[in-house]
């Protein structure tokens, strides 16, 4: 019983805010190779999810994910939007640690006039 209460509170809710469940019904419908996409996410959640993900399925580049017909069992490939500080600050260490590809897609612009020197800031964060 008390399993059941810390399901509850606990396991499902970050299952269902990370889109564990979307994989789930993606596999369960046949499809063994997915790409994930996160969009400015929560760092304490997406480390609660990739160690889920690490008993569900491989964690790979996009570019193996799209290459070729893959190496069997479920392969996840981990994209990011939109180029937010918080990768490059929480969730790039936590994939160096954990040893996992992930794409970044970072935009060659500012996406408003209100962030003058946008792109730039992020390119001198990743160099130090």
């Amino acid at each position: 019983m008390r399993w059941r209460h810390w399901a509850k509170g606990s396991v499902l809710p970050i299952a269902h805010g990370v889109g564990l469940f979307s994989l789930l019904r993606a596999m369960d419908a046949g499809h063994r190779r997915v790409a994930l996409n996160y969009h400015n996410v929560d760092p304490g959640l997406f480390r609660r999810h990739v160690d889920l993900l690490a008993t569900l399925a491989r964690v790979v580049s996009l570019e193996s994910l799209l290459d070729g017909p893959g190496r069997g069992g479920v392969e996840v490939a981990l994209t990011f939007d939109d180029g937010y500080r918080t990768f490059v600050d929480e969730i790039l260490p936590t994939l160096v640690e954990r040893g996992l590809p992930a794409t970044w897609f970072v935009p060659t612009d500012s996406p408003t006039p209100a962030w003058p020197g946008y792109p730039k800031s992020i390119a001198m964060k990743l160099v130090g």
